[in-house]
């Protein structure tokens, strides 16, 4: 049992019983935004907190523009939509356990309860998406709403099959909860229907299966895209296309040095969470010692998609780092034979983690280091989530070894 499946392990998410203050889910809790106010809340240093003071934080001022193109914070006509961008994610994480709501304040007081997973929840957006997918899991299983497993289990859903789907989730919400008392627009089911992709989308794409999009049953299956709040900022942007105005061209490029920095900024969280972590080198050959580098395992320039992860980061001394990691020195070349040295410490080092109860690192995220680096996405030697550690390490042994 991984850390996330132990925190919901005692907790009931039950509707019937927990009804909907907070909130279980809404239109603004979504991977890359929960992530982020977890990470604001994490950065007031204090065990209680109200909405208003991650609105006047640091952390929330100098990137909620640049990570989600939102109008300046002090922007008196902002207040309404910074209000849902940041209560929102509060209350999933009150309604899970992560915080405690406290209502009875003016304003409303959030308290954290397990700061160790809003920890883990704020280094990434990928965190964060694993934290839902358990959670939604967890919440409809405890709720008795078989029909979100039914749906997920078919290998192609039907429009019907979508639309029962969504007439009983709306149906179900709706008799749970106090949506639609203050006379809200069609008793609340406008509010429900946008609660409801959500909900929905993150079990589709963790099942590799159909969602919905635009209030219907999406044609292909969902993607990670799909899921992030602000899909026109997402992480991956490759080049300038070809054909674009200078205009275009111009908006493009401010578009990528803005991805750009939130990338950086999501590689100093992750590198200075692994050196926390590991005040020792990882890897145990002569030149072990105190940590003094953190090591991309596999390049950043060459792979900028998992230059954030902490399962591509290995703590080193100066002598493994300069020595081994970069033979002569020269930190554009990385030695082939000590990657494969740092990707078993590597391995070693996630196994005593997840066994230690930590949520440092996660078995999914370093196979998905591993497929990236080894250039095996989509294809038939990729390995899968349902691998072992011996698996993987053998995969490892063997991708050197024909190397």
């Amino acid at each position: 049992m991984n850390a996330i499946d132990k925190f919901f392990a005692d907790k009931n998410l039950d509707i019937r019983v927990k009804g909907n203050n907070p909130r279980f889910v809404d239109q603004k809790c979504t991977p890359d935004v929960l992530c982020f106010i977890a990470e604001c809340a994490i950065n007031l240093n204090q065990k209680a907190f109200m909405v208003g003071d991650i609105w006047d934080s640091k952390v929330f001022n100098d990137y909620s523009v640049l990570t989600f193109g939102k109008p300046q914070p002090d922007n008196p006509a902002a207040r309404n939509e910074y209000d849902k961008f940041i209560a929102q994610p509060l209350d999933l994480l009150a309604y899970a356990g992560v915080l405690e709501k406290d209502s009875s304040t003016r304003p409303t007081t959030f308290r954290i309860l397990d700061e160790n997973m809003l920890e883990y929840i704020s280094i990434r957006d990928r965190n964060a998406y694993h934290f839902l997918v358990a959670y939604f899991t967890k919440f409809f299983t405890d709720s008795g709403f078989k029909y979100i497993f039914n749906f997920l289990g078919k290998d192609n859903p039907t429009s019907e099959d979508f639309e029962t789907l969504k007439g009983k989730f709306e149906v179900f919400v709706k008799a749970n909860s106090r949506l639609g008392s203050r006379g809200s627009l069609y008793g609340g089911i406008v509010e429900i229907r946008r609660m409801f992709p959500k909900a929905i989308n993150p079990l589709a794409l963790d099942n590799n299966t159909f969602g919905t999009r635009k209030g219907r049953l999406s044609n292909t299956r969902i993607s990670y895209d799909e899921l992030v709040y602000n899909r026109d900022n997402f992480r991956d942007i490759g080049t300038l296309q070809q054909g674009l105005t200078r205009r275009e061209s111009a908006e493009q490029a401010a578009l990528m040095t803005s991805t750009n920095n939130y990338n950086d900024r999501l590689m100093s969280k992750a590198m200075a969470q692994v050196r926390k972590y590991h005040q020792f080198s990882e890897v145990l050959d002569d030149k072990k010692g105190p940590t003094t580098y953190i090591h991309h395992i596999f390049p950043k320039s060459e792979f900028p998609t998992i230059k954030a992860y902490t399962e591509n980061l290995i703590a080193l001394t100066g002598g493994q780092h300069t020595e081994r990691a970069h033979s002569g020195g020269n930190t554009h070349v990385t030695d082939v034979m000590y990657q494969s040295v740092c990707l078993k410490a590597k391995s070693a080092s996630i196994q005593k983690s997840i066994a230690a109860g930590d949520m440092v690192y996660s078995k999914p995220g370093f196979i998905f280091v591993i497929n990236t680096g080894f250039r095996l996405l989509d294809t038939p030697e990729e390995i899968r989530q349902s691998a072992d550690f011996n698996n993987i390490d053998n995969r490892i042994a063997l991708y050197y070894k024909m190397s």
